[in-house]
Order: structure tokens, then sequence, then C-alpha cells
């Protein structure tokens, strides 16, 4: 989130317009995102894992091997 903070005050050159765009995106676009217990979040992160699954190999392998060395699985 703080991309689009930071990429809206480039653009605005103005704190408070920046950050009343800011609440505006998270109110309109970003708030189903983190509705009902974070279930669009893991729906979204789940399809990102398929895709580097299917598309790449060496880099799942890779994650699933630093994740199983520091115990998260």
């Amino acid at each position: 989130m703080n991309y689009i903070m930071g990429f809206l005050l480039l653009v605005f050159e103005d704190e408070e317009l920046t950050f009343r765009s800011f609440c505006q995106v998270m109110d309109k676009f970003m708030k189903p995102i983190f509705a009902n217990n974070f279930e669009m979040l893991n729906l979204y992160f789940g399809r990102f894992k398929k895709l580097i699954d299917l598309n790449l190999a060496v880099l799942s392998r890779h994650f699933k091997v630093r994740l199983a060395s520091s115990g998260y699985i």
C-alpha cells in the first residue's frame, strides 16, 4: 500500500489530497480484499502461488525449500 501512497504523493504533490485520494482508493477498491477474514486476499495469494507453480517451477521449488527450512511448513 505504501507504493500506492507514494505514487499518489508524487502525482498530487499535496499531502492532504494524497491522503484523501488514498482513503477513496482503499474504500472503493481495496475494502473487499480485506473484508470477511481476508477471504479475497487468500484467494488472490492462492492464484498467485498456482501461477508461480505452473510457470516458474525453479522459483516455486526455491520457495518451498526456504519455507521448509524456516519451519513454516
